[in-house]
């Protein structure tokens, strides 16, 4: 199967929130998506990638239940398919990473664990499996694992 690269706006991430009243949701739109970069969420040219990435209280701004993500895709992928992904997310007083070594997952909370379909430039919405409680306190890191298959 031929495998296609797709473009993701890099520093545009919306947060799918729901507020606690249940009642509406709302959208925080972190960044201004004027990056590109192949590698967020995860590298789909080759399997078993990661990527993980810290957003600010600052971007943030407020106590949260996170029930959806979505990444702007800046290219056309025609009906991209990513088996075995999988997304953590966990509060942290880190601003920067320390290193860039691969992570073990047992202080994160995974909010998602299936397949994703990248077709077609615009907003992609992943609809969390688990939605994940934000403190509005600490900053939020997303880790995303991409176990698909083989090269």
């Amino acid at each position: 199967m031929r495998r296609q690269l797709f473009n993701v706006l890099a520093l545009a991430l919306l947060l799918g929130v729901l507020i606690s009243s249940g009642l509406h949701a709302t959208h925080i739109q972190i960044g201004e998506g004027t990056l590109t970069t192949a590698f967020v969420p995860t590298y789909g040219w080759y399997d078993y990638s990661w990527s993980r990435v810290i957003y600010l209280q600052s971007e943030i701004g407020m106590a949260i239940n996170i029930s959806e993500i979505s990444y702007q895709v800046s290219n056309t992928p025609d009906n991209y398919t990513m088996f075995n992904q999988r997304i953590y997310m966990k509060h942290t007083a880190d601003s920067v990473f320390p290193n860039g070594n691969y992570v073990e997952t047992a202080d994160y909370t995974e909010v998602f664990d299936g397949t994703l379909v990248w077709n077609g430039s615009g907003w992609h919405t992943i609809v969390l499996d688990t939605p994940f409680a934000y403190n509005g306190t600490d900053n939020l890191e997303i880790y995303v694992r991409n176990d698909d298959g083989s090269y």
